[in-house]
């Protein structure tokens, strides 16, 4: 959460799998209740409803604005910003995230179903909330990860981003997106289930060669040549440790053997 004249301003990526704010992690389910919840660490009440947050990952769904689950759990991240900061009542200012080529034709609905309430309150774990949303900006997903590193981007670079539900790839060349470039498309590491998966589908649905030698992997497509004609190809390495074979196994046995993250609050450092 960072702070700009008295106006709180809070990212939240809407994730599939997980909704994510600059300090905490929880998975996307949501279950509504009547009644207050004997259990649960993410009990948000609103409107004389109970939502026990977190409870294992939505499924997948292409719309997000299709049902209200989204706004409770950006109500709960937005929560979760401001108690760590011990405030309750403050003007939000939200930045989220769509997947990269949706960005353009749900931009303005999500824009809509976020901003429904000018002024909302409710509880989230026993405590007060009183927000008013002033305003609201939709983004790629992936692209605000090399936003501040356009510059350092020369020739041709690869961004992957590779969630529970979509994956987002979008080609960078000297410092500047492609748009004609990008990808996203109903395949994330739900659908991965293995190293091969990740490989054999970049191939066979976005035109991305991988090749492996060892524990080396590098990437290239066909539309991208230097000026010879001949294909680049760009080392995971060079994209960040996510992208070499060791990261993507990693993140792989990381998904594949955990339902339930053991806490959902994880401190990152900047």
């Amino acid at each position: 959460m960072k702070a700009l004249n008295n106006i709180k301003i809070i990212g939240i990526d809407h994730g599939y799998g997980n909704i994510k704010t600059a300090n905490t992690i929880t998975p996307t389910g949501v279950i509504p209740s009547t009644i207050r919840p004997a259990f649960g660490s993410n009990i948000l009440r609103c409107d004389g409803m109970y939502y026990s947050c977190g409870e294992g990952h939505k499924a997948f769904v292409s719309d997000k604005a299709s049902d209200n689950d989204y706004y409770w759990l950006t109500l709960m991240g937005a929560a979760k910003e401001l108690r760590r900061a011990g405030i309750s009542e403050a003007d939000v200012y939200l930045a989220a995230g769509l997947p990269l080529t949706w960005v353009k034709s749900q931009r303005g609905e999500f824009t809509n179903y976020l901003m429904r309430n000018e002024r909302i309150e409710f509880e989230f774990n026993d405590r007060l909330y009183k927000l008013r949303f002033v305003g609201c900006s939709v983004f790629p997903q992936g692209y605000t990860a090399v936003i501040d590193r356009l510059s350092e981007m020369r020739g041709v670079n690869m961004l992957a981003d590779i969630g529970n539900g979509t994956m987002n790839i979008m080609y960078i060349t000297n410092s500047s997106p492609v748009a004609s470039k990008c990808w996203t498309g109903k395949l994330g590491v739900n659908q991965c289930v293995s190293f091969d998966d990740v490989i054999r589908s970049l191939n066979e649905d976005y035109g991305v060669e991988c090749r492996i030698a060892g524990s080396t992997i590098s990437y290239r497509h066909p539309g991208y040549t230097d000026k010879n004609g001949k294909p680049v190809s760009v080392r995971g390495s060079r994209l960040g440790d996510m992208f070499t074979k060791k990261g993507i196994e990693a993140e792989l046995e990381r998904v594949n053997n955990t339902e339930y993250y053991e806490e959902d609050e994880y401190e990152y450092e900047w």
